[in-house]
């Protein structure tokens, strides 16, 4: 893509924000608040910065900007407030430092403009002497290609830092994202952007970011191709990701369909390449059902009244899908492409999850939990929560957990489905996904930009990373595939 030579000054001043917070939101008609238009063409950069080092010695710096370095010898500055680090802060943890768009090209260096820094000593701290430049200049080598976003990871080690006790010699590599093992990683849709971000789960942090389409929604996974479905619910397309190498392989237009919100996806047959996609549309009451190989329409399939959220049985082959405004769910075969059942719910079923043979669904409105058996399509019972149960999961060993939008928490439940305990949760956490091999529970908090990590055995909270502006989704890999 050209850039003309308005847009290349643009691109040079570079340009930083702040995620914008939709107080309350829950991705409704209206979308998102809108955000800052960017110069056409550039590359979007989001910097982090984490701890190489278990247990630092109490050092602190400030930073007050960076620039990045091309092989040509340009240098685009990024200014922010100043912010300051604090090794102690860090442990365990990942902060987020900037979103910056800069002109699309190879990269060979950062600079990190340093203002000042500090050590404690005694009860209280000593100052620390500066390189003569002012900083660090650390090498950094990347492709960064217009309308891509990367994340840039600054991994600094305090324990190798300060010199004699009084000169600040910051030991900080930059690094570049870099494909990763599949079964390592979580994908979180940022509905308010136009692309991704992937956690690894092993690392715990954000690794990479992916653009896809306008307000990324529900996401699929296709294991045996190792791509990740995104649907951008402005524009009406699916992008098609390399779910190892992070970038998009195709892009798949939806040919009808009004407000498209939730995805799924079921493979042709168990070990196929490709299968179907099924994409639910809020505000034309239908399901489109798309062929991933030829990516075209087979077939629209009516359902009930504001469908919003979808989940998949793939050995039983059905798609099920809520009925806000209906106040039920219907069942699709996804041999026979129809409706084969539709059953009662309480009233504006939001999501739904199923484990141990039955299907449970989440009424936000009700504070209710109404649970199905899929063989006999029969209500079985109906769960009281006393919160507001936006999504939820069954895991560990048969127990509920479910993310409670309007309260802001999470709560835990027993295998006999009676109610434990609920932990804060962020603003208005909207999905929830479980990781039973590393005992963690991800909630993405769409009015927070974060997602929050849980121990969902000692029912307590982890960790928060931030992601882009409200997150909506999270979907990851099959860990035993």
């Amino acid at each position: 893509m050209r850039v003309n030579g308005l847009s290349m000054f643009m691109l040079s001043l570079l340009l930083v924000v702040s995620c914008e917070v939709l107080p309350g939101a829950r991705g409704t008609s209206s979308g998102p608040a809108p955000r800052p238009v960017y110069p056409p063409g550039a590359a979007r950069l989001l910097v982090y910065i984490h701890l190489t080092a278990y247990s630092p010695p109490d050092v602190a710096f400030t930073l007050e900007g960076m620039e990045f370095e091309s092989f040509g010898g340009k240098k685009a500055a990024v200014k922010f407030a100043p912010i300051e680090i604090s090794a102690v802060d860090l442990v365990n943890s990942q902060m987020f430092l900037a979103e910056a768009f800069v002109e699309p090209g190879a990269y060979n260096g950062v600079n990190l403009n340093i203002v000042k820094a500090s050590m404690r000593s005694g009860e209280g701290r000593a100052s620390l002497t500066l390189p003569e430049q002012g900083g660090a200049s650390l090498p950094f080598n990347a492709v960064l290609g217009a309308g891509e976003s990367s994340v840039v990871s600054l991994a600094w080690n305090p324990n190798e830092s300060v010199e004699k006790r009084h000169m600040f010699r910051p030991d900080i590599k930059a690094e570049p994202q870099a494909p990763s093992p599949k079964n390592l990683l979580l994908f979180v849709s940022n509905r308010g952007s136009n692309y991704i971000s992937i956690i690894d789960k092993s690392l715990e942090r954000v690794i990479a970011a992916v653009t896809v389409g306008n307000m990324p929604s529900g996401m699929a996974i296709n294991q045996v191709k190792e791509a990740l479905y995104v649907l951008n619910s402005k524009g009406g397309t699916v992008s098609e990701v390399d779910a190892v190498n992070f970038r998009v392989r195709d892009t798949i237009r939806l040919p009808l369909g009004i407000e498209p919100t939730d995805i799924a996806y079921v493979p042709a047959y168990a070990g196929a390449m490709d299968g179907k996609l099924y994409v639910v549309n809020r505000l034309s009451n239908d399901v489109l059902v798309m062929d991933t190989l030829t990516t075209r329409l087979v077939k629209t399939i009516t359902v009930g009244t504001t469908p919003s959220f979808m989940a998949v049985d793939a050995l039983r082959r059905e798609v099920y899908v809520t009925n806000e405004m209906s106040n039920n769910i219907s069942v699709i075969s996804a041999d026979a492409n129809a409706v084969v059942a539709t059953i009662k719910t309480d009233a504006r079923p939001s999501g739904l999850a199923t484990g141990d043979g039955k299907i449970y669904v989440f009424s936000a409105a009700l504070n209710s939990i109404t649970v199905i058996s899929q063989s006999t399509r029969e209500v079985l019972d109906r769960v009281s929560v006393g919160q507001s149960p936006e999504r939820g999961l069954k895991a560990f060993n048969g127990r509920l957990m479910t993310a409670n939008a309007k309260s802001g928490s999470v709560s835990f439940f027993n295998r006999e489905h009676a109610f434990q305990r609920s932990v804060p949760a962020g603003k208005s956490p909207v999905a929830i996904a479980a990781d039973e091999k590393r005992n963690r529970i991800y909630v993405a908090d769409y009015g927070g930009n974060e997602v929050i990590l849980f121990d969902p055995v000692g029912e307590r909270y982890i960790k928060t990373l931030t992601v882009g502006p409200n997150p909506y989704g999270v979907a990851q890999p099959d860990s035993t595939q």
